[in-house]
């Protein structure tokens, strides 16, 4: 289990790809109000849900089930 600060640092260093990301569109544009939501979201999951999150993104990052594909290919996607 990662400490706060341990969380703290690695969503600082997310931040700042957001934040550079961010600086190549106009204050007001619909991609930097994603963006700054995003940072919303991933500073809860990392201070408040971190087991979770991490746990979610392993099973995002998991091979596809053939369950999965069926889903997928139903969703026309």
């Amino acid at each position: 289990m990662k400490t706060a600060k341990e969380k703290s640092v690695l969503y600082e260093r997310q931040a700042r790809v957001l934040e550079r990301i961010a600086k190549q569109y106009p204050e007001d544009s619909t991609e930097v109000a994603a963006l700054k939501e995003a940072a919303f979201a991933l500073c809860f999951a990392l201070t408040q849900r971190y087991e979770e999150f991490t746990k979610y993104l392993a099973d995002m990052n998991r091979p596809m089930t053939e369950k999965d594909e069926k889903y997928l290919k139903k969703l026309g996607l």
